[in-house]
């Protein structure tokens, strides 16, 4: 495999640092993370994150073992080829996907560019534009789409040819790991449980039509009753049924001459009760009451000076 690929996929994931680790991994395996660090220049806790970013799209896979003098656990790191092959083949082809859309819509579409190229336009956006440049303000010319459609064909061409490569070097590497498995006896173990997780799925699939087809029949039966109750009623046909012959009252002489008299009804009116009148007081029965008064206030006085008289001489005594 070229490396300009891995180069290109660890860039993808990770960044600037991708060409750094990609250097690193290149035919080894089980490598030391402090090593990686100092490799890269970088703390531990720096490059575990890089590392578990690609553990994260399985492109990586890790051993721990027990350091028996300081007690914590080191981490080795390898790369696994085949997820790699497999993840450049999904990108390659997304590549190619974008590719031919774009080839598309140069044959079908016609695009404006502004002679100092500062922007490429479509011709809807250049009609609002008034085809005039928005950053320099000069006329936009059209654009010749005959010579990028031969580079954009080049790429495709270029894209096919990796892909091509990537697939065969993906059927090597698992038969590489078909290998080792045999070897190790794992083979045989890795099928049972392949077929094992296949039935599983097969088994959830069925349980989850069945459930889809019970919810569309209940849906389907509530909307059945509800059209059974909006179809119109037959009409009942009305029997016409001959009418009896009736018999004739003879009619009934009336008396004029006696007048019919109703009489009121009696209407009953609440009496309103008039206020009493207050009988003023004479001057003899005012004079007595004052005189009660002024009797009573004496009295409470005469019994008020008789106790404070005993109280001072009983604190004369106990002294």
């Amino acid at each position: 495999m070229k490396i300009e690929l891995l180069y290109q996929l660890m860039e993808a994931i990770i960044g600037k640092n991708g060409r750094i680790i990609a250097d690193i991994f290149v035919n080894k395996k089980n490598i030391n993370e402090f090593k990686i660090a100092e490799k890269m220049g970088m703390s531990i806790n720096q490059a575990r994150n890089l590392l578990y970013k690609l553990h994260e799209y399985s492109l990586v896979s890790f051993i721990r073992k027990k350091d028996k003098k300081k007690g914590w656990y080191i981490y080795y790191w390898t790369l696994e080829m085949p997820k790699v092959f497999l993840k450049l083949v999904k990108l390659k082809r997304k590549e190619l996907e974008e590719l031919k859309k774009q080839l598309k819509s140069r044959r079908e579409k016609t695009f404006y560019v502004c002679p100092n190229s500062c922007v490429e336009v479509s011709e809807e956006s250049a009609l609002s534009l008034n085809f005039m440049c928005p950053e320099c303000g000069e006329l936009l010319n059209q654009l010749e789409t005959s010579s990028e459609e031969k580079q954009t064909k080049i790429k495709i061409g270029k894209i096919q040819k990796e892909l091509e490569e990537i697939e065969e070097e993906l059927e090597k590497a698992k038969e590489i790991k078909k290998k080792k498995m045999v070897r190790a006896g794992k083979f045989k173990k890795f099928e049972k449980k392949k077929k094992k997780t296949k039935k599983k799925y097969k088994k959830i699939k069925k349980k989850t039509k069945k459930k889809i087809k019970k919810i569309k029949k209940k849906t389907l039966k509530g909307k059945s009753k509800k059209l059974l109750r909006k179809k119109p009623k037959k009409k009942k046909k009305v029997v016409k049924r001959k009418k009896k012959p009736t018999k004739r009252k003879k009619p009934v002489k009336k008396n004029f001459s006696k007048k019919k008299v109703f009489k009121k009804k009696k209407t009953f009116k609440i009496k309103k009760r008039k206020p009493k009148k207050i009988k003023k007081k004479s001057k003899k029965e005012k004079k007595e009451k004052k005189s009660k008064r002024k009797f009573i206030k004496r009295k409470s006085q005469k019994k008020l000076s008789k106790k404070k008289t005993v109280k001072k001489k009983t604190k004369k005594k106990k002294r």
